[in-house]
């Protein structure tokens, strides 16, 4: 047990260190990655559930409180994603 202790705390701590590593090996050697390519949807969720579970009632009274913000950030956001897509099409060519 102490050892599941052990590499949890580590992996708790060096994360996004070791995320950065696999991102950076993978980009210089992608080969040894494909084979895992079909499971990234399934560790996804895995790591989205995990962050999930560590969320209490007070971070999203937190949320709730600050709800103009997340309005202004969120109509920020589809506005930028909408601009992008108009000049991705322009810069193609696009047609309707």
């Amino acid at each position: 047990m102490k050892f599941l202790a052990s590499v949890s705390t580590f992996a708790g701590r060096y994360f996004a260190v070791l995320v950065i590593i696999a991102a950076f090996t993978a980009f210089l050697m992608p080969d040894p990655f494909i084979p895992i390519n079909s499971y990234v949807p399934i560790l996804l969720g895995i790591v989205m559930l995990g962050m999930g579970m560590t969320l209490k009632p007070v971070d999203f009274t937190l949320v709730a409180k600050k709800a103009d913000a997340r309005l202004i950030r969120s109509s920020l956001s589809i506005y930028n994603y909408a601009t992008h897509c108009f000049s991705y099409c322009l810069s193609i060519k696009l047609t309707a």
